[in-house]
């Protein structure tokens, strides 16, 4: 039983202060060139964690973020695949 509550105390939710307002200012990256694809894979992360959690989006938000997401699908990296 005590090794179960130190494996417990032991993880860490890397996305636990993760707030909405950071997620969409991180989402300016999309627009930046060239394409860091590592990086645009963390962010959608980060967006779709906080939809996992029941964050809403406004209409605005959403929007925004899907066309700025929507600029890195054309890309030519396999980095997306």
């Amino acid at each position: 039983m005590l090794n179960a509550k130190k494996n417990e105390d032991s993880l860490h939710n890397p996305f636990g202060s993760l707030d909405r307002s950071a997620a969409i200012q991180d989402a300016r990256e999309f627009n930046n060139t060239p394409i860091k694809p590592a990086r645009c894979v963390d962010i959608l992360t980060k967006i779709l964690y906080l939809i996992n959690q029941g964050d809403i989006f406004n209409a605005d938000e959403a929007t925004s973020t899907f066309f700025r997401d929507d600029q890195t699908l054309p890309t030519s990296r396999r980095n997306f695949a």
